[in-house]
């Protein structure tokens, strides 16, 4: 006999939530009496979903884009999501770009600028680097 965890996925699907907000809209206008149950539960289910999507953006502000549609801006087009730059420092082997900028780089003992194991590699500052015509090649 195992344990079984329950867990929020379906908080965050979209087409569940359309699927219950449609439910709920077609209950509200048709105000049928018998139907009064259904509409309150499928209303407790939107709030519970409702707060746990809060809750888990309250600890992961960072994927809110995920959680919650992109709001559509006055002309009907949702907003464009901003493009993530993306870091090219190492090329297809793995070895940085420019091992010169490199913190652990050493033109005789570490000529690849690559970091020890286990530490993440870092670049040096633009202001604490090195001329090029004193280092040693």
């Amino acid at each position: 006999m195992g344990y079984v965890h329950e867990y929020p996925v379906a908080f965050a699907r979209f087409d569940r939530l359309t699927d219950l907000e449609d439910e709920i809209a077609k209950l509200e206008a048709a105000d049928d009496a018998s139907e009064k149950s259904r509409l309150a539960d499928l209303k407790a289910e939107l709030e519970k979903i409702n707060r746990k999507k809060a809750e888990y953006v309250a600890e992961h502000p960072e994927q809110r884009r995920l959680v919650y549609r992109p709001r559509k801006k006055e002309g009907g087009k949702p907003e464009e999501e901003p493009v993530l730059l993306k870091r090219n420092l190492f090329d297809k082997n793995g070895l940085p770009r420019h091992p010169e900028r490199s913190t652990y780089y050493d033109p005789v003992l570490n000529p690849f600028g690559v970091a020890p194991p286990g530490m993440p590699f870092m670049q040096r500052r633009e202001d604490k680097m090195l001329p090029s015509s004193l280092m040693l090649t």
